[in-house]
């Protein structure tokens, strides 16, 4: 039984410390040529200043 309990605390503590470190979604934007980033609320977190990215 000790096992299991160390397991349960185990999860719970990676569940905590996960939602603690999660780093908030951010969407791509488009203005003109250049790119950004906006949040999920729509403000603008990084501006629209970066080129396209290309494939190689």
């Amino acid at each position: 039984m000790p096992v299991k309990k160390h397991h349960l605390l185990a999860c719970l503590l990676l569940l905590l410390t996960s939602a603690f470190y999660a780093q908030p979604a951010l969407v791509p934007y488009r203005l003109n040529t250049k790119w950004g980033f906006a949040d999920m609320t729509g403000k603008l977190v990084i501006p629209a200043k970066y080129p396209p990215g290309t494939k190689q």
